[in-house]
């Protein structure tokens, strides 16, 4: 991640800054999400979530392997509808691991407001949550949505006849491209799949946000909506949505080793001390 110390390289974002707001700083919403992107990058959560990324190529890759987890509800339901794999990388169409990014970068912001890494009860509180539709269906006003969150088949029908204008497309690559430039001194292979996995994301709320302006070609506000919508999830805190019901296990008291089961409506975090005042640890069920 880049610091303030190199003086050639916080000159040469300025430089990129400047000419990327030169071409589009007329657009309206494109200094509101400049100011967000900055906001986050100052204050280290885009460095907070590369290195939860980093952490989880080895510990969530090894959890998701495991039988017992939850199957992605809403990609077999876009499967079942013929969203398939992509088949050319760059083409900025919505494929099945647009939705797996997605469920993804969930987890990341979810760790990041735990604290930890995720574990299997973590995992299925989230997958069993309507975040996705939630999202999808009220894009940066998620956290207030209250439509109805049920994804039906015409929806993922509609977000495989949604096309770009190549206005939007030039807009969303140089956009990206000065973002990318922001977050990474280095390119190297982890840098550059975080940054697609970013990308899938950016695709399928840019799909949706045009559904749901009654509209199938993509342009420039709807790319700004799901940069806004990015952002947004990034300063959610997640533990109000998730499904606490998947919390079955236990916390135990470190000092006096008390123990005490978690009803249906508890999670781990909301309980932050032992009554004797020593810390608390959460243990599932087998």
């Amino acid at each position: 991640m880049l610091g303030s110390e190199n003086e050639n390289e916080v000159n040469e974002l300025k430089i990129r800054y400047n000419e990327f707001y030169t071409e589009f700083g007329h657009i309206y919403e494109v200094s509101r999400v400049l100011r967000k992107f900055r906001y986050l990058w100052e204050e280290k959560y885009w460095e907070t979530l590369f290195k939860l990324y980093e952490n989880s190529m080895k510990s969530l890759n090894t959890q998701k392997s495991d039988e017992n987890l939850p199957e992605n509800i809403v990609l077999i339901k876009a499967i079942e509808n013929g969203i398939q794999p992509k088949k050319e990388r760059n083409d900025f169409s919505i494929s099945h691991e647009s939705f797996i990014s997605l469920y993804h970068f969930f987890e990341k912001v979810y760790s990041l407001y735990l604290g930890r890494n995720l574990i299997n009860d973590d995992i299925w509180a989230l997958n069993e949550s309507d975040l996705v539709e939630r999202v999808l269906g009220g894009l940066d006003r998620f956290d207030v949505f209250r439509g109805n969150l049920f994804l039906d088949d015409e929806f993922f029908q509609l977000l495989q006849k949604v096309s770009w204008e190549e206005e939007a497309k030039d807009f969303f690559v140089k956009f990206h491209t000065l973002l990318i430039y922001f977050l990474f001194e280095n390119h190297g292979k982890t840098e550059l799949t975080f940054s697609k996995e970013i990308i899938n994301v950016l695709v399928l709320l840019s799909h949706s946000s045009a559904i749901l302006s009654d509209n199938f070609k993509i342009n420039i506000h709807h790319v700004l909506k799901s940069y806004l919508t990015l952002f947004r999830i990034i300063q959610t805190e997640f533990s109000v949505f998730v499904n606490k019901k998947y919390y079955e296990g236990y916390i135990v008291c470190k000092n006096c080793d008390e123990s005490y089961r978690l009803l249906e409506n508890e999670a781990p975090y909301d309980f932050s001390r032992c009554s004797c005042g020593g810390d608390l640890k959460y243990i599932s069920l087998p």
